[in-house]
């Protein structure tokens, strides 16, 4: 085990390090003045998390699925704590059933997660968790930021991806971790779901959807748990968490709201996802 702590320690100093030695001349600072000095800290270290995730990752480019999960991502930051951050949203080319964020507002979903969706309001529920978990701001954006602390928050963002040596090397260390001191993460955990309902009922999303896709995880195929183990390892699916998901649901008023799936327009605008998967949109 020490053997193995070491290879991967240095695997990941080397890693991690590329990351943090881009320069800051190629940003643009044409940000929204509503933003704070803390905010642009924040914005900066999620651009070199972003640059070191592009190129080490396959990115799924097909342009009508990137614009329409962009889109719902928009929808949402805009009834969220923090909607001048710059969000975006990547689609990455992996089997794995994994979804993520980055400092600044960037927000990652895998093809293995839109494949094993059925709706335009399950994806919504994935993004908007996501979005949820980058409203926490982590009181050292404020200051100079070393290498070590970006390389902590890179750690957070890619350690999902490295498959079972990266469950053994980054436990107990995920994005929301790194994105606030205050608080443990299980408590983030359940305070991003209230937040996600929240933003899906304001953006016009059913939050049952966020609702039915840990229902997914819960009773997911055996063949399909080792490509979510990331996933569940980061959020776990308790039942406390689903008590607590009941609870604020059953508080929620929808002013007499009618929702809609929207299974037609998500199955057209991911029949491309779905194609890589040999599955026909029905």
């Amino acid at each position: 085990m020490q053997l193995f702590n070491r290879i991967t320690s240095s695997f990941l100093v080397l890693f991690l390090l590329s990351s943090c030695t881009t320069s800051h001349n190629d940003s643009n600072h044409n940000y929204n003045e509503k933003l704070s000095n803390s905010d642009y800290k924040e914005i900066e270290i999620g651009r070199q998390i972003h640059r070191q995730i592009l190129s080490s990752f396959s990115l799924f480019t097909e342009e009508r699925a990137n614009q329409y999960v962009n889109h719902i991502t928009e929808e949402i930051s805009k009834v969220s704590s923090r909607p001048n951050l710059p969000y975006d949203c990547t689609i990455l080319a992996s089997d794995k059933i994994y979804a993520t964020g980055a400092p600044g507002g960037h927000v990652y979903i895998t093809t293995g997660f839109i494949n094993i969706l059925d709706n335009e309001t399950e994806l919504a529920g994935v993004l908007a968790h996501e979005v949820a978990q980058l409203q926490y701001r982590n009181p050292k954006y404020s200051g100079a930021k070393k290498s070590l602390e970006v390389m902590e928050v890179v750690t957070g963002v890619a350690g999902g991806f490295f498959g079972p040596f990266g469950v053994l090397a980054f436990v107990g260390v995920a994005t929301l971790n790194q994105l606030t001191t205050s608080k443990n993460v299980d408590s983030l955990v359940l305070l991003a779901d209230k937040k996600a309902l929240v933003y899906m009922n304001k953006a016009g999303y059913d939050p049952q959807g966020f609702v039915d896709v840990l229902y997914k995880i819960i009773y997911a195929d055996q063949m399909l748990i080792p490509y979510m183990i990331d996933y569940y390892q980061s959020r776990p699916v308790s039942a406390d968490r689903m008590i607590h998901l009941e609870n604020v649901f059953k508080k929620m008023t929808f002013e007499n709201k009618q929702f809609d799936t929207e299974r037609e327009r998500f199955n057209m605008m991911t029949s491309g996802v779905k194609q890589l998967y040999g599955v026909e949109p029905v």
